[in-house]
């Protein structure tokens, strides 16, 4: 197709060795992309022939350069916009391979019960997309793994299809990813799991060092328990024991040790609820027990002894009341008393006096 005004004759679509698969993405050249004839065949093209992947090129000093072609799906034009062959079925399947770098090396080419048993999990995120393409209703992934072993697209730039790649096929909308394990497929729907970014021991360092015979630790400011959730196991103790090394074969980082009191350890095997937990042995023998196991021939502990006799000096002491004196009767209440004591008494009879006649 050429440019009406005379500048060049501009390849729109380059269909090569009878694919068409592949388009030169030329749009973004000004004069180009107003003139409305090209987009209209382009769009055209695009929709009777149909193509998978799209080259773009970019202005860079004064000339076009071509870019890394990419899938159809991930092409971003802002002047012309069509549903490609493979989104209207909505079949396709994608290949997914680890990033090169350290951060994949204890994923790359493990099993998956490997990864389960590391604590490892098949993420996103530490994968790049590879490739995409239509799938027919008749292709298994051992088509597919077979495909990409034996015989590889000319556009396929990864790695033969191998342990720890993944793909996922969408069918009916339908995506399901499943992982090339050691033997067949294993299906990984967490593949599809956004995850929170987990805290890393280097971006909690306090800045302090410890000095062991083994060597010198970074102090980080994660606790043992997330260490060893971040798959970090205890490897040894510092000479003055106050420091844990927690390493996982490859780093070791040093945290406090955090040593439990020995009354706190006897609780832990005494009291009956642990919320009560503080330091007091609130289930221990009373001195009274102790004493009367003693009467009968029972053997006791002097550490019991000791903290019972401990505890009975940490009572608090009950105040005695005075004793109340009584109080002496008002003379009132003294007549009172002895008039209600009277009349309680029975009336005395009168001796009848004779009298002389």
């Amino acid at each position: 197709m050429e440019s009406k005004d005379g500048m060049s004759a501009v390849d729109i679509l380059h269909v090569r060795a009878g694919q068409n698969y592949l388009v030169e993405d030329f749009t973004r050249m000004e004069r180009l992309r107003s003139d409305p004839v090209v987009l209209e065949t382009l769009s055209r093209v695009a929709q009777e022939i149909g193509f998978d992947r799209v080259r773009p090129y970019v202005m860079e000093n004064g000339s076009y350069k071509a870019m890394p072609d990419m899938p159809f799906t991930q092409w971003e034009n802002p002047y012309f916009t069509v549903d490609s062959p493979a989104q209207e079925q909505g079949d396709t399947f994608t290949i997914y391979q680890l990033k090169g770098g350290p951060e994949t090396r204890d994923y790359r080419f493990e099993a998956y019960e490997s990864l389960q048993e590391a604590g490892l999990a098949v993420d996103r995120q530490n994968y790049d997309l590879i490739y995409t393409a239509p799938l027919d209703s008749k292709t298994t992934l051992e088509d597919i793994y077979r495909t990409f072993n034996l015989d590889r697209p000319a556009d396929f730039t990864g790695h033969s299809l191998s342990v720890s790649d993944v793909v996922v096929l969408n069918s009916s909308g339908k995506e399901e990813a499943h992982y090339c394990d050691s033997f067949g497929f294993t299906p990984v729907p967490e593949f599809f799991l956004q995850r929170e970014k987990q805290l890393t021991p280097r971006e909690l360092l306090t800045g302090e060092s410890i000095q062991t015979p083994r060597g010198n630790f970074l102090v980080t400011d994660m606790s043992r328990e997330q260490l060893e959730a971040a798959g970090y196991d205890f490897h040894h103790q510092s000479e003055d024991g106050k420091y844990l090394i927690m390493g996982n074969g490859t780093d070791a980082f040093a945290i406090p040790a955090q040593q439990e009191s020995p009354i706190k350890a006897a609780e832990m095997t005494t009291e009956q609820n642990y919320n009560m937990i503080d330091g007091v042995l609130n289930n221990a023998p009373t001195m009274s027990e102790l004493e009367a196991k003693a009467k009968a021939g029972e053997q006791i502990s002097l550490f019991d002894v000791a903290e019972a006799a401990k505890a009975e000096a940490q009572k608090p002491k009950q105040p005695q009341r005075p004793a109340q004196k009584q109080k002496k009767p008002s003379i009132r209440a003294q007549l009172k008393a002895a008039k209600e004591e009277q009349q309680k008494k029975p009336p005395q009879r009168e001796k009848a006096q004779e009298l002389e006649v």
